[in-house]
């Protein structure tokens, strides 16, 4: 029995692109995730091969280079060699701090990097957020016939218009328009109203 990895027939190729302004841990999250899978699955040489073409062909549609890439899975190899030392078993994670920015634009890492000195672990937010993309704007529109500009009136009976225009509101205009000589002379001849 040999062990593969499966994707979906609807499994996309999309990550994070490169070019967008997000930190760079979020970028590579996905790639952290696919080489940490490639790497604990006991893969046959040729099916690891494979894996490893597969995400580095999704890094490429995500315009990554590649050597950022082949970096991450060495420190990764690396990382997994490695035996953790005694204070990394005794002591717990417990009393670790933490700090959130907004991720804004790269220039960030100054002011984190003076954190990560005084030994705050550092976890950064995108501003492009679900919530606000789908939160509505609470903008005061004001009804159109409470705004003044050009305005036409149909004669009920026999469809004629009059276009006129004002500086006061439609509501206004269609209230009062018995001042407006044009509208008056049809009312008088037709005894039609607008």
């Amino acid at each position: 029995m040999e062990i593969d990895t499966y994707r979906k027939p609807t499994t996309t190729d999309t990550t994070i692109s490169y070019l967008s302004n997000h930190p760079l841990e979020q970028k590579l999250a996905a790639y952290r995730f696919l080489i940490d899978r490639m790497l604990n699955l006991p893969l046959h040489k040729n099916r690891l091969t494979n894996e490893w073409q597969t995400i580095l062909h999704i890094a490429k549609n995500s315009h990554f280079p590649t050597a950022l890439i082949h970096n991450l899975r060495h420190r990764m190899t690396q990382k997994r060699t490695q035996f953790p030392s005694p204070t990394q078993l005794t002591n717990p994670r417990k009393n670790e701090k933490w700090a959130t920015f907004t991720f804004t634009s790269p220039n960030i890492r100054k002011v984190t990097n003076l954190f990560k000195q005084a030994g705050i672990k550092i976890a950064f937010r995108g501003t492009n957020t679900l919530a606000r993309l789908v939160k509505t704007r609470n903008a005061t529109r004001t009804p159109p016939h409470n705004t003044p500009g050009i305005y036409q009136l149909k004669c009920n009976i026999c469809n004629l218009s009059y276009i006129g225009q004002t500086s006061r509101t439609y509501k206004l205009v269609t209230t009062n328009t018995s001042g407006t000589l044009k509208t008056t002379t049809h009312n008088l001849h037709t005894h039609n109203t607008y």
